[in-house]
């Protein structure tokens, strides 16, 4: 029996990757003066779209069926963004998570870090939270400067969905999240000389 969440094939290697945030923001203009007003609500997520390169079938096979595992968007598998896999920062000790976080927050503290240390992560580095079933794949919106206790504050992007604990790891290299195909979209298509094309359609889970 398929268990989730599964693990992407390794071979071949993503040939053209592709990520879009979205958030529930929406903004009324009026007619007349152009004003604006800005109704922003918790809503945050991550999709993306990725290709494979063509590939024979002794590999698309196994692509094939890691999608089919997935029934369309019933299972969920750990993907990182593969252009960000190690960060552009510095991490510096072992960051984890310093107290309880609630659903909503866009802050996370950490501790852990050498004291005083700087640049431990820069804007749009890659972190994650969690692991499995609970992984969440984050972005960094500001750089991270650990005070003379070790500790910082991380601005990020999305919020913070599922109640977090005191001291779960954050992780800073390799960074994964959790995500389900985009509902109906398996296809994949093969030409005469037996090179199989495939293109994937994901959406972050979002509990």
């Amino acid at each position: 029996m398929v268990s989730y969440p599964l693990t992407l094939p390794a071979t071949p290697g993503i040939r053209n990757f592709s990520m879009k945030p979205l958030s529930a923001v929406g903004m009324n203009v009026s007619p007349f003066t152009f004003s604006q007003e800005v109704q922003v609500s918790q809503g945050q997520q991550w999709t993306a779209e990725f290709d494979l390169p063509p590939m024979l079938r002794v590999h698309a096979a196994d692509w094939q069926g890691f999608m089919l595992g997935l029934n369309s968007s019933e299972g969920t598998f750990l993907m990182g963004d593969p252009d960000a896999t190690e960060p552009l920062g510095t991490p510096t000790g072992t960051p984890v998570l310093d107290g309880n976080h609630a659903v909503g927050v866009r802050e996370i503290n950490i501790k852990g870090l050498t004291a005083n240390s700087t640049g431990n992560l820069l804007r749009g580095d890659v972190i994650q939270i969690g692991s499995g079933s609970s992984a969440r794949l984050h972005r960094v919106v500001e750089a991270v400067n650990a005070d003379a206790n070790g500790k910082a504050t991380v601005g990020i992007w999305p919020l913070v969905r599922t109640g977090r604990a005191d001291n779960e790891p954050v992780v800073t290299s390799g960074a994964v999240g959790l995500w389900r195909l985009a509902p109906n979209t398996t296809e994949w298509a093969s030409d005469v000389i037996g090179h199989h094309n495939i293109s994937i359609k994901c959406i972050e889970v979002v509990p």
